[in-house]
């Protein structure tokens, strides 16, 4: 969603042998084990122009390490027409703040636009808001969410690596899972339930023992938790929305 910079790092001839988080962390003061994951897993990471396969791949002398770092988050508007708005929702932001930050910046909302939140999510997770200033539409919109006929999907990086098969979250009624990727002790995972339970994935992690990477740094939410998906139907015509974060 945002702009991107990069850091590239050349192995010298005395570093040669060395596994690429202990170059990393040589080189780069901000950098910590559990970012390095999440870096690896989100494709934020190239060894010589490729994906590595984990942190404890050996470097040889000349190798090229190449970080991909994010712009920080900011809210922006995702989506608008004439009944409902959504909106980008950083993590470490209140759904409404970042709302009222997007209703404040677009031009076209005038003083006495007053959006109300649909549905929301916890404060620690990125994703999707959605809103509307009509009340026919709140309530089309609300009613949808709230029987199961909108879907959220997430993504998330947790660790210890759980043992998980595709399909129904343990522990969590109404989620399913599916791990993506592994790297060590960290896994990637999908999660997707229905909006009346996918509001809270962090309760659906818990009830399932699993506990998601913190991750302090630049361009990276507080935890390894993003909603990455939203569907649903369009309360005017009933065309079903996809959105991909």
């Amino acid at each position: 969603m945002n702009g991107e910079t990069s850091t590239q790092l050349v192995t010298a001839e005395s570093e040669a042998g060395l596994p690429l988080d202990r170059l990393l962390l040589r080189h780069l003061p901000d950098m910590n084990r559990n970012k390095i994951r999440a870096m690896l897993a989100h494709g934020r990471l190239r060894l010589n122009g490729s994906c590595p396969n984990g942190p404890a791949v050996i470097l040889s002398a000349g190798d090229t390490v190449e970080v991909l770092h994010s712009d920080p988050d900011a809210p922006s508007l995702i989506f608008e027409d004439a009944g409902f708005l959504m909106v980008y929702k950083p993590a470490g932001m209140e759904a409404g703040e970042a709302l009222r930050t997007v209703a404040c910046l677009h031009s076209r909302f005038h003083r006495r636009f007053n959006p109300r939140l649909v549905e929301s999510l916890e404060r620690q997770i990125s994703g999707a808001a959605v809103a509307t200033a009509d009340p026919r539409i709140f309530r089309r919109l609300h009613a949808a969410f709230s029987s199961g006929g909108a879907v959220r999907r997430y993504q998330a990086l947790v660790s210890p690596a759980p043992d998980l098969a595709a399909g129904p979250l343990p522990g969590a009624p109404g989620w399913f899972c599916k791990q993506e990727r592994r790297f060590q002790d960290t896994a990637f995972i999908l999660l997707h339930a229905p909006a009346q339970r996918g509001t809270r994935p962090l309760h659906a992690l818990a009830a399932a023992g699993l506990k998601p990477l913190r991750i302090a740094g630049e361009g990276f939410r507080k935890l390894a938790v993003h909603s990455s998906g939203l569907s649903f139907c369009h309360p005017h015509n009933g065309r079903r929305l996809h959105y991909n974060l």
